[in-house]
């Protein structure tokens, strides 16, 4: 069942016809982990793990980082 809801909840996350890169798909993905922190701060490290624990998926420190330059608005890291 976890498995169900993680999947659905990816799906509505990157749902937005207009995500078209995976940059722009780990951003809505990062915007979520620090939706759920409700206002904590997090390192490059712990969205990593975040992402892997809830997502089953890996993105390097540096992947995260180059997504978060060319977001703006995300300053909670």
């Amino acid at each position: 069942m976890k498995d169900e809801r993680s999947l659905f909840r990816m799906n509505f996350i990157i749902q937005d016809n207009t995500a078209m890169t995976l940059e722009t798909n780990l951003v809505k993905i990062i915007e979520e982990i620090l939706y759920d922190e409700k206002g904590g701060r997090l390192t490059i490290a712990e969205i990593a793990e975040s992402i892997k624990k809830r997502f089953d998926l890996s993105f390097s420190d540096e992947e995260i980082k180059t997504a978060i330059r060319k977001k703006e608005g995300i300053s909670k890291i």
